[in-house]
């Protein structure tokens, strides 16, 4: 049983970098309902279509209603929907074809089951665990440092978002979530390879295996309270604390799964917890 948003916030008893988790913890967003941003249009019709398209309310190739129809279904303007559109035509989902329409496309790349994490091996989704350890502290230090007020914001809401899926029970949007909160980060730097990389090794540092709801409740609290503790670290424009928080982040994904599926963890992340061990 998922418990409320509000006990989703946890403090440890540690410190790191000086400055107090249990402080840090302490963020508006996150603790009530009332305090989530609300999703935007586009956000509700693109869980909408994905919706019906798992479902099964169209077949692979079929013609999906014209933009007119959509629109007047979901009460949004065309603008809105051929923007939706897009989103899932980049990823796959869907073809537009100019003058004929949109179709359901034959595959859909994130659900083809020889590519989701949930069907990969543990010791193979460990590695990327530590792949992601030994990557990612390097890059949310320097996204501390450069980061706009725009991305932070941004930030808030989808740490907020990610919060609300919780709470519904909505694990593919959790998953969408998470993955665009390490995008919004590793964007900040303006390096391509870096963002394609930290999206790429981070669709399994997050929550994409397996599900999340498989996971003990105590660690599903520490894995969210963690996007929390790294959200403040970067608002605070903290690079030492945005380093530590994010590899303490990593390390709880690691012993949770090391658990679940009766695996070693990943030798350098024991390791150097170990001989680094959090204040």
């Amino acid at each position: 049983m998922v418990l409320p948003i509000k006990t989703f916030i946890f403090s440890p008893k540690r410190e790191i970098i000086g400055t107090t988790l249990r402080e840090e913890a302490k963020l508006v967003l996150p603790i009530s309902n009332a305090a989530l941003s609300q999703p935007s249009r586009q956000d509700n019709l693109h869980e909408s279509l994905m919706a019906m398209i798992s479902d099964g309310r169209w077949h692979v190739g079929q013609r999906l209603p014209a933009e007119r129809l959509l629109c007047e279904e979901f009460s949004v303007s065309r603008n809105t929907l051929r923007s939706v559109l897009k989103q899932l035509e980049a990823k796959g989902v869907v073809t537009i074809r100019r003058g004929s329409g949109c179709y359901l496309a034959e595959t859909d790349k994130e659900d083809t089951p020889a590519e989701t994490p949930e069907n990969e091996a543990a010791p193979v989704l460990m590695e990327k665990l530590e792949a992601a350890y030994l990557f990612l502290p390097s890059v949310f230090a320097n996204a501390a440092r450069v980061i706009s007020a725009h991305d932070i914001a941004r930030l808030e809401e989808v740490t907020g978002l990610i919060g609300r899926a919780i709470l519904d029970k909505n694990w593919p949007g959790l998953r969408e979530k998470s993955q665009q909160f390490f995008s919004i980060i590793a964007g900040s730097l303006d390096n391509r390879i870096v963002h394609d990389v930290t999206c790429e090794i981070c669709a399994s540092s997050s929550f994409l295996f397996p599900k999340f709801s498989a996971f003990a409740e105590e660690d599903r609290k520490k894995m969210f309270a963690d996007f929390v503790l790294v959200l403040k670290a970067i608002k605070a424009r903290d690079p030492d604390l945005s380093r530590q928080t994010i590899k303490v982040k990593i390390s709880n994904v690691a012993y949770a799964l090391a658990k679940l599926r009766g695996i070693p963890t990943s030798p350098v992340i024991a390791a150097d917890q170990q001989a680094n061990p959090p204040p």
